[in-house]
């Protein structure tokens, strides 16, 4: 049972051709109605400001009836409310939550994805031949680029937010602070085929994925008084892993597949990535939505993102090793010779 003033449930409506915002007061059901031209999210956070400023303060939590304007998606049949609802939210210290998403859209994911492979492995001409999966040096650098796009997209996402919700910082000052980690990523990018063909790929992939997973871990655990210039530091770790991961898996992948399906395994490997920083994005957001601050959010996202990172860093030793290279084969004219050398068979 709700407490008092403890939880807002909100929804829209229509009447006569407009736009009807609804606000309810849990218990005491004080209510707040509006009407708008439209069901835009900037309408829906206009009318929840002015709702606050009527009541006099702000709920504990505000539940939404499934908006679509502010629902990002649905992860596990959890909705995700957007980015822009996470900052809002935040900056009036609120926690969202959403009816339950139990609708069909969220209910045929599952059947729809199963009902995608199983047409994929019959058909003729397959749009992704499930095929290419055999192959470990597909494979694992799909999984690698999913693990590390889970971590080099989710961190600024949360980051951003704690920096400017809890230190205050402006968005200039923010973004100077991912400066070095930036600039250092760009600096070690020219010289990532060569220590991919000193070290191997292997090596330098686990070495980017373990300073990203060493860097994640440490944001996450760092004192709540630590300077800002020491998250930046910090966050060069994870920079680091752009130049030491991304190129040496790629160029594993052309080797792997015969040249006409080279696209379909680059196409696979970009889906996997932005697939990573697509569930990144949704599922920090709703753990910085149902926890009682962000700082806590914060710290379990970014454990969340390290934990990723080291599970991804076994599967680089399923790395196959570069072909042995081949004798060089003769010449016609050397083959010649060598029959017609007086050693030679008659």
């Amino acid at each position: 049972m709700w407490t008092p003033g403890d939880t807002l449930a909100i929804d829209w409506g229509s009447q006569g051709g407009l736009h009807v915002f609804c606000a309810v007061l849990a218990w005491s059901r004080v209510r707040f109605v509006r009407f708008a031209a439209n069901e835009k999210s900037e309408t829906t956070l206009r009318m929840l400001a002015e709702c606050f400023e009527v009541l006099g303060g702000v709920p504990k939590t505000v539940l939404a009836d499934r908006m679509g304007c502010l629902k990002a998606g649905v992860v596990a049949n959890v909705v995700v409310p957007t980015a822009d609802y996470v900052r809002f939210a935040t900056h009036y210290g609120f926690r969202p939550d959403f009816c339950q998403a139990a609708g069909p859209e969220s209910k045929g994911i599952v059947e729809n994805l199963a009902g995608f492979l199983a047409v994929e492995t019959r058909a003729a001409h397959p749009m992704v031949p499930l095929g290419l999966f055999r192959s470990r040096n597909v494979s694992v650098p799909v999984g690698v680029g999913f693990a590390f796009v889970v971590g080099f997209y989710g961190l600024p996402f949360v980051m951003s937010l704690y920096l400017q919700q809890v230190r205050h910082l402006s968005p200039f000052a923010t973004g100077a602070v991912f400066l070095p980690m930036a600039l250092f990523g760009g600096l070690l990018t020219p010289f990532s085929p060569r220590l991919a063909e000193r070290f191997g790929p292997r090596r330098v992939i686990g070495g980017g994925l373990t300073a990203m997973a060493a860097g994640l871990a440490l944001l996450a655990l760092v004192s709540p008084a630590a300077p800002t210039w020491g998250l930046a530091l910090l966050m060069v770790l994870v920079g680091l892993a752009g130049p030491t991961v991304m190129p040496p898996a790629t160029a594993v992948l052309p080797n792997a597949v015969p040249g006409h399906q080279a696209g379909i395994a680059s196409g696979v490997f970009n889906t996997g990535r932005q697939v990573g920083g697509a569930l990144a994005v949704a599922v920090f957001g709703a753990l910085l939505s149902r926890q009682q601050d962000l700082a806590s959010g914060l710290r379990i996202s970014l454990l969340a993102a390290s934990a990723v990172a080291l599970g991804a860093i076994p599967a680089i030793g399923l790395l196959a090793g570069p072909p042995r290279s081949a004798a060089p084969r003769r010449t016609a004219i050397e083959e010649v010779a060598e029959m017609t050398s007086p050693g030679s068979r008659p």
